[in-house]
């Protein structure tokens, strides 16, 4: 198998919601490489290695505790960065932030279409490849 050139960062100390959410992410998107830190030292030891080569990072996935425990790290990077939101609760604090947000309460269905609308919404050039047939065949159920 080929080393994939981009990774995905899960940064979410719920474990079933990452496990979840990197199963998702891998059949949509499976030129990347997804990883899970349960904690921003992990992912930040992690993204902080000088190796050549690495995978960079193309996308954080960051529970919203996560998002205010660090904001200034992620303020740097908010076009790739997708803020995990239980429901429609979002404080003030987030809501004038450049963030991308993702409802992680949706059933299957709606969180692929919420995943594609916000890569899509992010880039102006597509990816290398194109969403797997499990991602198309969820959006025409």
């Amino acid at each position: 198998m080929m080393k994939s050139s981009k990774r995905i960062a899960i940064i979410e100390p719920a474990y079933l919601t990452a496990i979840g959410l990197k199963g998702l992410l891998d059949s949509m998107m499976p030129f990347a490489e997804t990883v899970i830190f349960d904690t921003f030292e992990q992912f930040e030891e992690n993204f902080n290695r000088h190796d050549a080569d690495a995978p960079r990072f193309v996308h954080f996935f960051v529970s919203s505790k996560i998002i205010f425990e660090h904001a200034a790290f992620f303020a740097q990077m908010p076009q790739i960065t997708i803020v995990l939101l239980y429901g429609n609760s979002m404080s003030d604090a987030l809501l004038h932030t450049r963030f991308k947000f993702l409802d992680i309460t949706q059933n299957e269905q709606q969180l692929v279409k919420a995943i594609l609308s916000l890569h899509g919404s992010g880039h102006t050039a597509p990816h290398p490849t194109d969403v797997t047939q499990k991602g198309t065949d969820s959006l025409s159920d």
